[in-house]
């Protein structure tokens, strides 16, 4: 039988989790603690398959089911790109702007054009930050939440990838924001990613 979707292989310090699609390995997170103690409905592996590169056959990755995620409270800021932008007006209307954030921007690099939603709120009142921190401080990580838990997930709109080169957040700024699982990018700071 051929493997498919999450796969874990417990280690003697450490764990690796394995992303499988029909078989083939798609992306493989090593170094990762036995145990997050953070926890948050927005941030699960679901989210991962969102970033682009790699996803599973069956999954549904358009943007509409993006928008879902993010007003089902499952995913704290969703990008949803469209080469035209009169084709995101057809997001505009499922989005109560009385709970969520939104802002139609254009990739300066492509010339696409994305919409940015999220939730609306304050990252000290969307998590728990404390919670967080330890679990990066338990992997030797040393984060600084005091500055970004005074932001508002819109705040990220424009820069929400500590990856690109021009970023000016932290790594695990993007990993949260993203709904990102804790462990996958605590990897991709000890270099785990293959």
């Amino acid at each position: 039988m051929k493997k498919h979707g999450i796969i874990i292989e417990k280690g003697q310090k450490t764990q690796t989790k394995k992303i499988y699609n029909d078989g083939y390995l798609m992306i493989s997170y090593s170094s990762q603690p036995f145990k997050i103690n953070f926890k948050n409905k927005m941030v699960n592996d679901v989210n991962q398959h969102f970033a682009g590169g790699w996803s599973l056959k069956d999954m549904d990755l358009s943007n509409s089911a993006l928008l879902k995620r993010v007003l089902e409270g499952d995913k704290p800021i969703g990008i949803i790109g469209e080469w035209e932008k009169k084709n995101l007006e057809q997001y505009l209307s499922e989005i109560d702007d009385r709970k969520f954030d939104c802002q139609e921007l254009k990739f300066r690099k492509s010339g696409a054009h994305y919409l940015a939603i999220a939730p609306k709120g304050q990252l000290k009142n969307l998590f728990d930050l404390e919670t967080l921190k330890q679990d990066y401080q338990n992997n030797g990580i040393h984060i600084e939440i005091k500055k970004a838990g005074e932001k508002e997930l819109k705040d990220y709109f424009q820069d929400w990838d500590a990856q690109n080169s021009e970023s000016k957040i932290e790594l695990w700024e993007t990993g949260l924001i993203l709904g990102y699982p804790v462990e996958n990018t605590i990897s991709l700071y000890k270099d785990g990613i293959a």
